[in-house]
């Protein structure tokens, strides 16, 4: 069944390595749907009758938690995208960037991901954010 939007917001965990006092991800439970399940969305997604300008932005918590399951589901995407004659495929998602490491930063740029970082506030409250582990 076709349909006609062209974004959608995925999210991927409700999990976050940082435990903010005033983030939603702070009391929520940890819930992270399966490879299957996020892939029948995008599959949803692409039956759209729009065939270009087609974006997908993962979401959390902090979705580079599951930075294994973006590793599997963007390349299958992309698959799935050109059988289906989809061109100008995005991704983007937020992240607290407290993950990124020089291997995963390189992934996301070749890959063509957008990012967006959240910022906190000015460099000590940045810097002071609390891990979920407790510490700083």
């Amino acid at each position: 069944m076709s349909h006609g939007f062209r974004r959608l917001d995925l999210f991927v965990t409700e999990a976050c390595n940082l435990s903010c006092s005033y983030c939603f991800a702070a009391s929520k439970p940890r819930r992270a749907p399966s490879f299957e399940v996020c892939f029948s969305a995008i599959e949803w997604m692409l039956e759209s009758d729009f065939k270009e300008n087609i974006h997908i932005t993962f979401w959390g918590g902090e979705p580079l938690l599951r930075a294994d399951l973006l590793r599997r589901m963007v390349p299958a995407t992309r698959a799935l995208a050109k059988e289906r004659d989809i061109r100008r495929l995005g991704f983007s998602m937020p992240t607290n960037a407290t993950l990124l490491d020089e291997e995963l930063l390189r992934w996301i740029v070749d890959e063509g991901i957008e990012i967006f970082a959240s910022i906190d506030g000015d460099e000590a409250t940045q810097a002071g954010r609390p891990l979920r582990s407790g510490l700083s």
